[in-house]
């Protein structure tokens, strides 16, 4: 399926739209694969909150199986993204990171500070304060660096234009 219905490719498509063509690639296999079904909001119900062991189970079988994202949001009725996200935490921590909910307010804002600003000694703000001009420094080089850069691929363009024209 190159060509949708009114003779454009996906390229045209992707430029039409304004998407990328891989979106528009990941549409159409889903298509072939669901039909119409793979354009069905899922599960819009709000706060839905899943066992451990659903998680862990639903993860299990992504990482056992040749199966997709898509294709197990489907077949449980949730998106892709959920089960995404499972798939990350459980690759970045374990089973345990699947075992609490982690939504909600415990998770939400700023992460509380571990050390106050009275007890930074004055050696570890020198410390500090070194490595952001250092920083700063290397930014700055780099920005310099980078609009020489430019200026040279500039002057390359327009010679290679002053060229053509002769």
């Amino acid at each position: 399926m190159d060509k949708e219905s009114n003779g454009l490719s996906n390229a045209e498509l992707a430029l039409k739209y304004s998407i990328p063509k891989t979106t528009i690639r990941e549409w159409i296999r889903e298509y072939e694969t669901s039909g119409h079904d793979a354009f069905k909001i899922l599960n819009t119900r709000k706060n839905n909150t899943y066992t451990a062991e659903f998680r862990i189970a639903v993860v299990k079988e992504k990482l056992e199986g040749n199966v997709s994202y898509h294709e197990l949001g489907r077949k449980y009725g949730i998106n892709k993204c959920v089960v995404q996200s499972w798939v990350y935490k459980y690759r970045e921590k374990g089973e345990e990171a699947l075992l609490t909910d982690s939504r909600g307010s415990a998770g939400m804002g700023r992460p509380p500070k571990s050390v106050s600003k009275t007890e930074i000694s004055k050696k570890d703000k020198k410390s500090i304060d070194k490595q952001l001009l250092d920083e700063v420094e290397y930014l700055r080089a780099e920005v310099a660096y980078l609009k020489k850069f430019n200026a040279l691929v500039q002057e390359k363009q327009q010679s290679a234009k002053r060229k053509k024209l002769k």
